[in-house]
Parts: C-alpha cells; structure tokens; sequence
C-alpha cells in the first residue's frame, strides 16, 4: 500500500495524470454548478420582471406568503401527510403483488 501511494507522488507520469484527474473534475462541478446558478438568476429575473409588469410591491407578497405559511394548521398537514403515506403503500403493495 505504503509502494502504491509512494509511486502515485513520485512518478512524474502519474502525477501529470492525477492533476489533469483533478482539473477535469473541478471543471465539471463548477459547470454543474454554473448551470444551476444561471437557472436560479433567470427565474428570480422573470420573477422580478413579473412583479415590475403587474406593479405589485415585492415587499407586500412577501408578508402575505409569510402570514399564509404561518395560518397553517400543523396538525391537519400531518394527518394530511401520514394518509398520503398510507395511501402510497397500499399501491406499492398493490402494484407489487
């Protein structure tokens, strides 16, 4: 093991490979990572350009969506939940049969 790793850091060929290895990783989760930055900023774009179009106040639509969050009845979204669960077991059971 002690040969294999002491090969990996002094073999000059080895070391050309293990960093082209991390450049080509690195570039492709800055990609992915790009892509997804580039789709947030156009939807918060066409969202602020729908916000400007209807002439509604940003700041109005937040306190709305923030008291809509906060009237919602914990209890009820739960027993929601757990029969959705239910539900979906029934017909995996089902299917799987």
């Amino acid at each position: 093991m002690e040969n294999i790793i002491e090969t990996l850091f002094t073999d000059p060929t080895a070391m050309k490979v293990g960093i082209v290895l991390v450049i080509l990783i690195t570039l492709s989760l800055f990609k992915k990572l790009f892509k997804i930055v580039f789709i947030l900023l156009v939807v918060l774009l066409g969202y602020a350009a729908y916000l400007v179009t209807t002439g509604e106040d940003p700041a109005d639509i937040i306190k709305d969506t923030i008291e809509n969050a906060q009237d919602i009845d914990l209890d009820d979204l739960k027993d929601k939940a757990e029969d959705a669960v239910k539900n979906v077991q029934k017909k995996v059971k089902k299917n799987f049969k």
